[in-house]
Parts: C-alpha cells; sequence; structure tokens
C-alpha cells in the first residue's frame, strides 16, 4: 500500500538504486505472496478464524491431548487439556494442499516465512533511512 501513495512515490525519486532494488524486491515479494500471507495471518495471527476453527476440529484425533503447565510461586500445576496441541497444528496446516505432506508444508512455510522476514527487514530499513534520517540532514 505503501508503495501506491503518490507522496510516497515522490520520495522515492532521490533514493539511491542499491535501496531502490530492495524496496522493489520486498515490494515484488509480498505481492505475489499476498494470499499465502493474509491467510496464514488470518489462521494462526494470535488468534483463529472460524475456517481454522472448524477445520482442526474436523480433523483431530480423538486421543489427542496437549498439556498446558501453569507456573507461579505458589501453584505449580500441570493440566492435560484433550485436543489443545493438535487443534493448533492442524490450523497451521489448513491451506496446504492434498498432494502436500504436512511436514512438507510447513518446513516450506517457515522457510517462505524467513524469507518474508528478511524482505520485510530491508524494506523497514529503507524507509526508515529515507524518510526518516534523510530528514534530519
Amino acid at each position: 500500500m505503501l508503495d501506491r501513495n503518490d507522496a510516497f512515490k515522490g520520495s522515492k525519486q532521490w533514493w539511491d538504486k542499491r535501496d531502490l532494488a530492495q524496496w522493489d524486491a520486498a515490494v515484488q515479494f509480498f505481492r505475489a505472496s499476498q494470499k499465502f500471507l493474509k491467510d496464514w495471518r488470518n489462521d494462526i495471527g494470535g488468534h483463529f478464524r472460524d475456517g481454522a476453527a472448524e477445520y482442526a476440529i474436523d480433523n483431530v484425533h480423538s486421543d489427542a491431548v496437549g498439556t498446558i503447565e501453569i507456573l507461579s510461586p505458589r501453584i505449580r500445576r500441570r493440566h492435560q487439556d484433550p485436543f489443545a496441541y493438535e487443534l493448533v497444528a492442524l490450523a497451521l496446516v489448513k491451506n496446504k494442499d492434498a498432494k502436500t505432506p504436512e511436514e512438507d508444508f510447513l518446513k516450506n512455510a517457515f522457510t517462505f516465512l524467513v524469507e518474508a522476514t528478511k524482505h520485510a527487514i530491508n524494506a523497514v530499513s529503507v524507509v526508515v533511512a529515507h524518510e526518516v534520517f534523510d530528514k534530519f540532514r
């Protein structure tokens, strides 16, 4: 969205080639990956959407058990909560296709997210350098 902003487009004309290349690579990466990122963010970004919850409930094994451990100075308890762990794990793979094994999907997803993080760091660095620090020159 920032890349489509007219004022931002104007300030980019003063950037050097290296910074423009980093910015453009990040924009292209996120534009091409928008659906995957949106789906994952909506499914596991601190909350479950209905689709992820329904998928997890429909696919959970009846013998699945998760553990919640409560630690405090006075209380140390371990509570076994049926399904909790597997519900979260299943929500992570809701968007995989039928042919891809879960392990491969997760490996690819987290590899992708590491790459996304690199692009985000590069993009933020370029914006801060030009839109924050350049203003103090």
